[in-house]
């Protein structure tokens, strides 16, 4: 049960991103913005990016029944790598590179595939 913790952690955060990112919070219109397209397509790529999250939060809880043919390895690896882009253009943006929480999604998101695959073989080897 325990070993459950690790993706339930990861789809909380995605989905608190996504929930702020679709109420188009400040810090996340802040970051778009600095590209300079105007207020409504700011607001809709701040959106998109919300849906985004919220769509990768539902699939780390639930993907077995809403999309089976999504390879567990692809939704963990654009769960590790969706976080980087956000921080890569606050870099561009501030020049200042967050890598606490660079770290923490990726150390989040590797333990989470690790423990998925681990559960994987020993459900395998039940078999």
């Amino acid at each position: 049960m325990l070993s459950y913790l690790p993706v339930v952690l990861l789809a909380l955060t995605y989905a608190s991103h996504g929930i702020m990112g679709m109420m188009l919070h400040g810090e996340h219109m802040a970051l778009a913005s600095g590209f300079n397209f105007g207020e409504p397509t700011t607001s809709v790529l701040v959106i998109i990016g919300g849906l985004m999250d919220t769509i990768v939060a539902v699939l780390l809880l639930f993907k077995s029944k809403f999309l089976k043919a999504l390879r567990c390895s692809h939704l963990f690896c654009f769960a590790g790598i969706w976080p980087v882009v956000p921080r890569v253009i606050e870099w561009y943006l501030t020049g200042h590179f967050p890598w606490v929480e660079f770290l923490v999604f990726a150390a989040l998101t590797l333990l989470t595939y690790y423990l998925h695959l681990e559960r994987s073989v020993k459900r395998a080897q039940a078999a």
